[in-house]
């Protein structure tokens, strides 16, 4: 859980800023997957026993994801993503790097969120370039503010007329 303070001043005290009401979500973490991901994350057999043996360390297809804490080894907690064997979605080459194993009575594979997906949970339109790493965009799009928190202080900030100073 990772809890941001938002603090709006402005110098002129008579402006009416109200912080905006809070909105329903309507989306899961599935509304932002990719529908195609390259070999690199999927789990091999190690990794996947892991998340799918440590319930307490490690959560499987979430509707809400919490972040991967980053440890020196191994990014195993944190949530994940499992998908059900299918042999036209899973061809050789990410076959030759997951492990297929079992959960909760399905076959198939499992697999870290992508930094794209990472950043779409974020607010972060698709046309938004990652130039960095994979280990420095997941760092990244974890320390980012919400695209859509922040368009909501900025209309109300707009709203209450501080930017008409």
């Amino acid at each position: 859980n990772r809890k941001r303070i938002f603090v709006i001043g402005f110098i002129d005290h008579k402006l009416d800023f109200k912080f905006p009401s809070p909105i329903e979500l309507k989306k899961t973490v599935f509304d932002f997957l990719e529908p195609k991901v390259a070999p690199k994350y999927y789990l091999g057999e190690k990794g996947f026993k892991f998340v799918t043996c440590h319930n307490g360390r490690a959560k499987i297809n979430e509707t809400v994801m919490r972040t991967q804490k980053a440890n020196q080894q191994f990014n195993w907690n944190g949530n994940f993503i499992f998908e059900k064997l299918d042999k036209s979605k899973h061809d050789k080459d990410i076959l030759k790097r997951a492990y297929i194993g079992t959960w909760e009575g399905s076959t198939g594979v499992a697999r870290q969120l992508t930094p794209r997906e990472c950043l779409r949970l974020m607010g972060f339109p698709d046309t938004f370039i990652i130039p960095v790493l994979d280990v420095h965009a997941y760092r990244q799009s974890g320390n980012s503010i919400v695209v859509n928190v922040l368009r909501e202080l900025i209309k109300e900030i707009e709203r209450c007329g501080a930017f008409n100073e």
